[in-house]
């Protein structure tokens, strides 16, 4: 009789289970997803008969890709819609969601891909030339007005930012201060919707240029976060904190 209950209480807790997992994979993605980075893999170059060509090497083979930061916000609607902002492009989608595989579709172009174990959608798009992945990452900001014209911050975050002071002056001239020294170069605070991200480029060779997609402010503080691309290492979400001097 013993054996009979704890036979009992395991199959109805394996039902349990069962009934939990399918709901999980059930749930609608929704919500702000940022362009956190995109992976490409160029064609390989070959010299033949009438010149270069292009050749295209199969996944399974051992291949370089390239890592770059994505600027572009994609809000998940609950109505089976969602929709892109890219500076200042719009584009609606139609969604498709079968458990973790989702298709976006739109007049342009054909997303399709994955909510992946990283928590993080894993899409490629169907007019690609060469295999390139999106990987989008969940974002949560709050909705505020923001001038950065004439204004001094000093970066704090985990990455290659930290102890620097941004001189945002007009025109989109932005001077970067490292131990008293200057480097001048250039940002641009870009729209994505009803949200902003800063875009600068960093004035060194091996970092290019940066994207912080502000989260939330304060009376003297910005809050966000950035994808840091490191040589042979997935990208890092670092928090990124400007304090207005």
């Amino acid at each position: 009789m013993r054996f009979r209950v704890y036979s009992d209480m395991r199959n109805f807790c394996l039902v349990l289970l069962s009934l939990l997992s399918v709901a999980l994979n059930a749930q609608q993605v929704q919500g702000d997803w940022l362009l956190a980075y995109i992976v490409s893999t160029p064609p390989e170059m070959t010299m033949g008969e009438d010149g270069v060509d292009l050749v295209i090497k199969d996944e399974s083979e051992e291949i370089e890709s390239f890592v770059e930061q994505g600027l572009m916000l994609l809000t998940i609607l609950p109505n089976g819609k969602a929709v892109s902002f890219y500076a200042d492009v719009k584009e609606e989608w139609k969604v498709i969601q079968n458990g973790n595989r989702l298709t976006f579709e739109s007049k342009a172009d054909t997303l399709y891909g994955k909510y992946n174990d990283k928590g993080m959608l894993q899409l490629r798009s169907v007019i690609d030339e060469f295999p390139t992945e999106y990987h989008f990452s969940p974002y949560a900001p709050q909705e505020f007005d923001l001038e950065l014209g004439n204004s001094s911050w000093r970066i704090k975050d985990e990455g290659f930012l930290d102890g620097k002071t941004f001189e945002f002056q007009s025109s989109n001239n932005l001077r970067i201060w490292t131990n008293g020294k200057a480097v001048e170069t250039d940002y641009f605070l870009i729209p994505l919707g009803r949200h902003l991200a800063i875009e600068f480029s960093s004035g060194e060779s091996d970092t290019g240029f940066g994207i912080i997609y502000l989260e939330s402010r304060d009376e003297k503080n910005l809050y966000g976060v950035m994808y840091v691309i490191e040589q042979d290492a997935a990208p890092k979400r670092i928090k990124v904190e400007l304090s207005r001097l």
